[in-house]
């Protein structure tokens, strides 16, 4: 095994920004001193990336109505290219709550894990190709 040294009198440069987190700082929008939250003390420590990865999983990080494309585009059958297919509130407030911060995020496409007997967002989807074009529109959406 060979050993990491480092000589902390001298200048060598800088380290990339690598470290992150899962979800984010907890915090409901409006931030209210009601509301248990860790947004101040998130903001405090300066990570500069979030992922959304299984986020909807912890009611802090916006619980069941975030991040996954079936809560973003809940009627498979509805229209792609129709913006009003698309429910954006409860993500675009998490996206926000992780920028306000200081956090850029790392968007996860695709569904959190599921245990129950029952799958709702983790079944394949009955047109991959209309599943793209959604992503694409999610994508779209997040970069304007």
């Amino acid at each position: 095994m060979k050993n990491l040294r480092f000589d902390l009198s001298q200048a060598e440069g800088s380290f990339k920004t690598l470290h992150a987190t899962n979800g984010g700082p907890w915090t409901s929008r409006p931030r209210s001193a009601s509301i248990r939250s860790n947004f101040l003390e998130y903001e405090a420590a300066k990570i500069p990336y979030v992922r959304n990865h299984d986020s909807n999983l912890v009611h802090d990080y916006g619980g069941p109505f975030v991040h996954d494309i079936h809560v973003l585009f809940p009627n498979f059958d509805a229209d792609e290219n129709d913006p009003a297919s698309y429910d954006f509130a409860c993500t675009d407030a998490s996206v926000k709550n992780c920028l306000d911060a200081g956090s850029e995020t790392f968007f996860r496409l695709g569904e959190s894990i599921e245990h129950q007997v029952k799958k709702h967002g983790t079944i394949p989807p009955k047109d991959f190709h209309k599943w793209t074009r959604i992503c694409e529109h999610v994508i779209r959406h997040y970069n304007e």
